[in-house]
């Protein structure tokens, strides 16, 4: 399974699709330091993904209820891509 997103409103790789592989995503996050208002978690549309090999990823979604969704969702999977990395790393350490 692969999350695509256009980066057309990013800095980096303007005007081009991105693909990251669902397996790849470790963490996923909103960044509230940039808003200073109490709504901040309602009112931001940038969603920041770090991959399993540290790639950072950021791109806007729409904000409130459907950010929030794909955010929540995306944490869910990258905390089982971290379990099942430490597994295997654990399997060829001891």
């Amino acid at each position: 399974m692969v999350f695509d997103y256009d980066s057309n409103n990013c800095m980096a790789n303007k005007g081009s699709t991105q693909s990251i592989p669902m397996e790849q995503v470790s963490e996923a996050s909103m960044d509230f330091k940039s808003l200073s208002s109490a709504r901040a978690k309602l009112e931001t549309q940038d969603l920041q993904i770090t991959t399993l090999d540290d790639k950072h990823y950021r791109f806007p979604i729409e904000e409130g209820p459907p950010l929030i969704g794909v955010c929540n969702v995306l944490k869910q999977i990258g905390f089982r891509n971290r379990k099942n990395a430490d597994m295997k790393a654990s399997i060829f350490v001891g």
